[in-house]
């Protein structure tokens, strides 16, 4: 199986992880050192448990270890992620069935049940702990070798970033029941914060399954909803605000409040669909006449009678001509995404890797190169002698390289022939000399 993680998102990972284990950290500082502003981000505000900080310690660092060995998980991580499991679900247990195991304040005695009534002193939030559960759920599933498998624990992954969203978005606008799964305790506000944040960084272990293959994709469809989507969820959630004041205040009726909420609301979506319609357009318009310039120079390319190939600046092809795939027997298309190198002979791999390796760089400054006495290889191993003629080609998508590979066996041939003959004449002990038919001496 491949490597899921893909290096492109591995910093968003691993600093997401730091950045959740350093809240955990600092949370249980508060704990121990009685400090509750370190506990709670807001004096009324419930406090992350101790159980929960210690939960997203171990959670980060299992994150960041599954990322950083590319779905290869330690005996410490698997003990990790079973811990991470099970003391959720323990948690959750007592909930369900009305019973204390002791687990709460095994750690930590809650300081804050002497200030206020609580029932349960120490529990994680149920919201908490089912997220935990389905988290960790995810750590032991996302690297499976079934797809489906990977698929559903990434859906589960999601679902704990609907939770937390809700529960953001309950802190945001002031209602509680969002914030609550169940009425005995509330899950905190960077309790949700985490979740969410390290929800997200975890589905980009696998970034093409779930929603999160529609935000990563390339097609067009991905590159509208990446435009559209964070700025139509930033706009709602500020008329909604908007609105919960104007009721605050009483400055507009229930019935004209919501009337001028959806009128909003639809302008704004309207305003972003406009939007970013343009600028799809205009990328789809960039790329069909990339299309009609690569057409152009396909065209081009296969009226030219030397086999030709053009290769990014890594020694990728990217496009050849018909001539190219007949001299050196390939199918149509057969040689894009193939390394030059893969043309030239493996017993001179070493000596020609360097050469390219500094033609590429020389190129790149705009120079004209030609590299004579070289062989070239055929798909069915056969070599023949090539001239080589480089040039560079600079594009708004990089620098490009077109290489001429002329077959010169025909033209090595004859070089042989003629010093064959020229051998057998400097040897010869006879007089010997050739004239014109005017009869002028040319040679002796």
């Amino acid at each position: 199986m491949k490597p899921l993680v893909s290096n492109k998102y591995n910093t968003i990972i691993y600093l997401t992880s730091a950045l959740v284990i350093l809240i955990g950290i600092t949370v249980v500082f508060g704990w121990v050192m009685d400090i509750k502003i370190l506990r709670t981000i807001k004096n009324d505000y419930v406090s992350m448990k101790f159980n929960t900080a210690i939960a997203f310690i171990i959670g980060g660092i299992s994150l960041f270890y599954c990322a950083k060995n590319k779905g290869k998980r330690s005996v410490a991580v698997n003990i990790f992620i079973c811990v991470l499991f099970l003391l959720p679900a323990l948690t959750l247990t007592q909930d369900i069935f009305g019973y204390n195991a002791g687990i709460d304040e095994i750690l930590m005695t809650d300081i804050e049940k002497s200030a206020k009534i609580i029932v349960y002193p120490g529990r994680m939030s149920p919201l908490s702990a089912t997220c935990f559960i389905l988290f960790s759920i995810y750590l032991a599933f996302y690297n499976s070798a079934d797809k489906t498998y990977r698929s559903i624990s990434q859906w589960l992954l999601h679902l704990v970033t609907l939770l937390s969203f809700i529960a953001i978005v309950g802190y945001f606008f002031g209602v509680p029941v969002f914030y609550k799964l169940a009425f005995i305790t509330s899950i905190a506000a960077h309790t949700a914060f985490c979740f969410f944040i390290l929800s997200i960084a975890a589905s980009l272990i696998n970034p093409s399954l779930g929603i999160t293959g529609l935000f990563t994709g390339a097609s067009i469809g991905s590159v509208m909803a990446r435009k559209i989507f964070l700025q139509m969820a930033l706009a709602v959630l500020l008329l909604g605000y908007g609105r919960i004041l104007l009721h605050k205040f009483n400055m507009v009726g229930v019935e004209f409040g919501i009337g001028l909420f959806a009128t909003s609301f639809i302008l704004v979506s309207l305003f972003l669909v406009w939007r970013v319609s343009r600028q799809l357009n205009a990328i789809d318009e960039k790329k069909q006449e990339a299309e009609g310039n690569l057409s152009k120079i396909q065209t081009f390319l296969d009226a030219t009678p030397d086999p030709i190939v053009i290769a990014d600046s890594e020694g990728t092809i990217s496009l050849s001509n018909k001539e190219a795939e007949k001299v050196f027997g390939y199918e149509k298309d057969e040689l894009k995404g193939k390394n030059i190198a893969q043309l030239i002979p493996k017993r001179l791999t070493d000596e020609t890797s360097g050469n390219i390796t500094n033609l590429l760089t020389f190129l790149k400054q705009g120079a004209l190169n030609t590299c004579s006495n070289m062989f070239a290889l055929k798909k069915d191993g056969t070599e023949f002698p090539v001239e080589i003629t480089t040039n560079s080609l600079t594009t708004t998508e990089g620098t490009f390289i077109s290489t001429a590979l002329r077959d010169i066996s025909n033209l090595k041939r004859q070089e042989k022939e003629i010093k064959a003959k020229a051998d057998i004449i400097a040897d010869s002990s006879d007089a010997i000399f050739s004239r014109a038919i005017t009869g002028t001496i040319l040679s002796w």
